[in-house]
């Protein structure tokens, strides 16, 4: 009971029912007595159920004029512990329409406390009478996570977070506003290898989950925005790389008489691979990776690319060189099988090594 009352709650609420207010009463009982409830712009209509949560002793409420998404609102929490709450040990996110039970709550907190870990509740999808969109959803990204991400979740999308208090400041400077905000955490723990587990919850689902204000297309865009991103970058530089091969090719064999052909092709795919390597590296430092790394992650990137021509070189089939006699459309095909493979590598290279500079907030 005494551990609890060194732990805030964090429930971001957005047009919440009227159950919100014995949420909080619930997790009072089970041992918690600091709370932060944020308002994410419900409205009018809900402004009686902010005042009773507000009336509840231990609970402050903070409010958004507008709704600013969930990733705002757990962001304006996180800050204002920052501020308000540097003596708490940790903090626990939970979500407002009660589907994570006070002991799952409290189990995570413990887990945290003896681990230092942030503790994700991982749902039990194989539970009966978890929505089918749920489960579809959540075995998607949590394949993406692991391929990507190199991250083995159980559950990706789960609201219940239990962390230290050394990474609540990062934790608030992470982009995002909405429900991609926590994916970006998810990623961000993976960059800077944040010690991270997970403890098996129930989870209650009502009406299908009717409750949730997620959006499955337009909200499923936020969340893979980078891997979307990385995937046009890569398309691009794989299109940039063929089509001056076949141009550098063409102008070697005019203007290079008496050459061995095979070592003209050789060149001309060192020239395409550093032109495509060129627009790949700015594309990813200013789309999809933000800027981070600085000047220094365009050498990490230069020895990278360099290890890569390398193999490409030594392994013919990887430049799609096998003879000079190798039909010009086979040479392309390999050339994209070859970028297909390497597509999740790339991008975890680029994610955990290259575009990477630790934060003041992570640093001791």
């Amino acid at each position: 009971m005494g551990k609890l009352s060194s732990i805030t709650v964090i429930i971001p609420a957005y047009k919440p029912d009227e159950n919100l207010p014995s949420v909080i009463e619930g997790l009072k009982e089970t041992g918690f007595t600091d709370f932060i409830v944020v308002n994410d712009g419900s409205g009018p209509d809900y402004s009686e159920i902010f005042e009773n949560v507000g009336n509840i002793p231990g609970c402050t409420l903070l409010e958004h004029e507008v709704n600013r998404g969930k990733g705002a609102a757990l962001k304006t929490a996180f800050s204002y512990c920052v501020e308000k709450r540097r003596s708490v040990r940790g903090v626990v996110t939970a979500d407002a329409d009660g589907q994570h039970r006070p002991e799952d709550i409290s189990g995570c907190v413990e887990d945290m406390l003896e681990s230092g870990d942030i503790v994700l509740g991982c749902r039990d999808f194989n539970t009966p009478g978890i929505p089918k969109r749920s489960v579809f959803g959540n075995k998607v990204s949590s394949k993406l996570y692991k391929l990507f991400y190199g991250l083995d979740l159980g559950d990706t999308q789960t609201g219940l977070r239990a962390i230290p208090q050394k990474y609540i400041k990062y934790l608030s400077e992470i982009p995002g506003d909405r429900y991609e905000y926590e994916s970006n955490m998810l990623f961000g723990i993976s960059k800077y290898s944040l010690p991270l587990s997970e403890r098996t919850i129930e989870t209650v689902y009502e009406d299908e989950n009717s409750s949730s204000h997620f959006r499955p297309l337009h909200d499923s865009m936020r969340i893979y925005k980078k891997l979307l991103l990385h995937g046009l970058g890569s398309l691009i530089a794989t299109v940039i790389d063929i089509v001056m091969w076949l141009l550098l090719t063409g102008f070697l064999e005019n203007h290079s008489v008496g050459k061995d052909k095979l070592f003209l092709m050789i060149l001309a795919a060192c020239g395409a691979r550093v032109i495509s390597a060129l627009f790949h590296y700015f594309y990813s430092f200013f789309v999809v990776f933000d800027k981070e790394g600085g000047l220094a992650s365009f050498f990490k990137y230069v020895l990278i690319a360099f290890g890569v021509l390398a193999l490409q070189l030594v392994v013919p089939a990887g430049t799609g060189i096998i003879s000079s006699n190798l039909p010009v459309a086979v040479c392309i095909l390999i050339k994209c099988v070859v970028s297909v493979i390497a597509f999740p590598f790339v991008f975890r290279i680029l994610h955990l090594s290259v575009f990477k500079k630790t934060p003041d907030s992570l640093k001791d």
